[in-house]
């Protein structure tokens, strides 16, 4: 959120995109859709090619969107600081699980851990739902974490209610048990073309 001091009325500039997705009463088609996770991409894409090399701490909860509806991110460039930090458990729910059994983004996957966490959140935009709504009816936020820690036969994910199969493929191939599977954050940017 980004507070303008010099116009009188000290506009609120920024949004956080979870605000938009929890309202129901605003409607948001496919491509508006499409074009949130493009801007997210792009972001990654930014990041992982600047000398931040990736964010480490990629959910709903750190994208903004401004005036124009355009997705900014947030919340990135102090990895080793929040290492030290307890986390919310709930902010857990975007971590890839290889940062679960308690490696370090900085161990060489960082960028691999922020397509895992893209593919959580474009499962948000997409459903419109908090993730693992549909397991939380069941299951404690420690149980998911627990189950998607563990590297299950097929892994624990989300319940997906998409979509195309391409944008179904697309998440599955992003949230990949092992990182070295997942695609690259261009490689994102050239499916969610190609799919729109």
């Amino acid at each position: 959120m980004v507070l303008n001091l010099h116009s009188p009325s000290h506009e609120l500039l920024l949004e956080f995109a979870l605000d938009l997705l929890g309202h129901s009463n605003v409607t948001l088609d496919e491509q508006f859709k499409f074009s949130l996770c493009t801007d997210i991409v792009d972001g990654l894409c930014y990041l992982h090619d600047s000398p931040v090399r990736f964010h480490g701490r990629l959910s709903s909860r750190v994208c903004l969107i401004d005036n124009r509806f355009t997705v900014k991110l947030a919340d990135y460039g102090l990895p080793t600081l929040y290492h030290s930090i307890t986390e919310d458990e709930n902010k857990c729910l975007w971590k890839a699980p290889e940062l679960l059994r308690g490696k370090t983004a900085e161990e060489g996957e960082g960028r691999e851990a922020d397509i895992y966490s893209c593919a959580i959140v474009m499962e948000e935009v997409f459903s419109r739902e908090a993730p693992y709504f549909a397991e939380s009816d069941l299951l404690t936020v420690d149980e998911i974490l627990d189950r998607v820690a563990a590297g299950l036969s097929p892994p624990f994910r989300p319940s997906t209610k998409i979509w195309s199969d391409e944008m179904k493929g697309l998440i599955e191939q992003c949230w990949a048990e092992e990182p070295k599977q997942r695609p690259t954050a261009a490689g994102v940017k050239n499916s969610l073309r190609r799919i729109t």
